[in-house]
């Protein structure tokens, strides 16, 4: 993991265009109720024919030069790198468990997520969920992704394609799952779960993309959930995305809210955008969204934008760049051996506004803003220990 602490002089953003600072607002397009998933019948998965088999971890080699691909600098001495090893806390592991197993799907990599509530664990892989209590003990599954969706029609309750995500809602005290759909067209399938208990009832939720909203990373947020996704259009672009919150634990009808993330300027766009998840106390009435990312290309500057959803009047939501980090030069390869873009994955740490905390954490991926609340206002904590997330944004399947 790539920790940036050092930060120089804020830097000036390239000019937006109207077009991407305009919000495009979309009603759900299927909303229903479901059953308690623990009354419906468990259906058959979908197993691998294949013997599982150990795939070996690749680190960082911290005895060689790191290298950033560009004929710029071709061989690159990361200065912020660090190479040591941190000595173990205090914590304790309370409970230690297998998960959904590799014979459990026919998907590979398993994209493997999950989150802790107060009395359960939920993991959800490609193609394969399965809820935990805090013993171990399975309570329900393993089912298909597409168990969460049952009774909302159209090709949510049909298609399990993956990139799953599921959140433990602690302001709400419910649980969020989503995953795309890339079959029958494009959409991100969401359901928010009725009550405490995953394995009740869920308000389910089809939201259409134009493109194939890759790489779905979702957070919760007071006045919405977050997200963005990597748009596969004509081109690469990446999606800040809102969903009406309220609506949704209510199972009412409920709109989307999506704007483009602007361009940095280059021939390669933005990359690596994640909105910040709240672990703690809601910070104060009004603070938008913190979404951080940057380009991976030089200078790899880390822009903090603000989501402000106005569920009032949606074509008003806003989207705001409130800072803009510059980092000292870093290399950007978790895994040295690649060369292409599209196989780095960056970690950063950077400071938030006064008020405004949060982590913003995706697979390798993982952005976290902190800052001192302001005079009164309440601050959030990181609470790395209470959930376990892990994607590499890959999807594959084994014939």
């Amino acid at each position: 993991m790539l920790l940036l602490a050092t930060l120089g002089v804020a830097l000036a953003w390239p000019a937006a265009t109207a077009q991407d600072l305009a919000p495009e607002v979309i009603p759900a397009a299927r909303f229903n109720t479901s059953v308690p998933l623990r009354a419906m019948p468990l259906p058959p998965i979908n197993h691998r024919s294949l013997p599982p088999a150990v795939v070996p971890n690749r680190f960082h080699n911290f005895d060689k030069p790191a290298r950033n691909p560009g004929a710029d600098r071709p061989d690159f001495a990361d200065p912020v790198l660090d190479a040591g090893r941190g000595s173990a806390g205090p914590g304790t592991v309370l409970e230690s468990f297998d998960g959904v197993s590799a014979a459990e799907t026919i998907y590979v990599p398993p994209d493997t997520n999950g989150d802790v509530g107060p009395d359960h664990y939920v993991q959800w892989i490609n193609g394969t969920a399965k809820v935990y209590d805090k013993a171990g003990t399975v309570v329900l599954g393993p089912v298909p992704g597409t168990f969460f969706f049952q009774g909302l029609g159209g090709p949510c309750e049909s298609q399990n394609d993956g990139d799953p995500i599921v959140l433990y809602d602690h302001l709400a005290d419910c649980w969020v799952a989503m995953q795309f759909q890339l079959t029958v067209g494009f959409d991100l399938c969401m359901a928010v779960s009725v009550t405490p208990d995953p394995t009740g009832a869920y308000h389910q939720y089809e939201f259409d993309f134009e493109n194939f909203p890759d790489y779905p990373k979702i957070s919760v947020w007071p006045d919405a959930y977050y997200a963005t996704t990597r748009s596969l259009g004509s081109g690469l672009r990446v999606e800040a995305i809102a969903f009406e919150r309220a609506a949704m634990l209510e199972g009412q009808p409920a709109n989307m809210v999506k704007f483009l993330v602007p361009l940095d300027g280059s021939s390669f766009t933005v990359d690596g955008y994640l909105p910040a998840d709240l672990d703690g106390p809601p910070p104060p009435a009004g603070t938008p969204g913190p979404f951080v990312g940057g380009p991976e290309a030089p200078p790899q500057d880390l822009r903090l934008f603000g989501l402000e959803a106005d569920w009032g009047t949606p074509s008003a939501s806003t989207f705001t760049l409130l800072d803009t980090l510059t980092p000292a030069p870093y290399d950007n390869l978790v895994i040295i051996t690649a060369t292409s873009a599209t196989a780095r994955r960056s970690c950063s740490t950077t400071p938030s506004t006064p008020g405004m905390t949060g982590r913003a954490c995706g697979g390798t991926n993982c952005a976290t803003a902190r800052a001192t609340p302001a005079a009164g206002g309440a601050s959030t904590s990181r609470a790395p220990a209470r959930r376990t997330t892990a994607s590499n944004g890959g999807l594959g399947r084994l014939r």
